[in-house]
């Protein structure tokens, strides 16, 4: 049960991913889809042996710090290139 949960949030993040229009509104889909992947990790875990368990856990944290580093990364990136925010030209 708790895997549809994950997988609903990482299907809703990847709609996301393509329906927003410009890099800024889609690093917040990609967040959805991280929230998505945690769950789906954790919930693979749950039911495992403790050292798995333990292994998920590991991961989920490595990805809670990389994750907002990369979209961190990605906003600068796009911010240093000069890319135009969707609502920049419209009043």
């Amino acid at each position: 049960m708790i895997e549809l949960i994950g997988l609903t949030l990482i299907i809703i993040g990847s709609f996301g991913l393509i329906r927003m229009p410009d890099v800024y509104t889609r690093i917040h889909a990609s967040g959805l889809i991280s929230y998505g992947i945690y769950i789906l990790i954790l919930s693979f875990g749950i039911g495992s042996p403790v050292i798995l368990f333990s292994k998920s856990l590991i991961l989920v944290g490595i990805l809670f710090i990389v994750s907002p580093a990369i979209n961190s990364l990605i906003a600068h990136a796009a911010h240093r290139s000069k890319v135009k925010h969707y609502m920049s030209g419209k009043k």
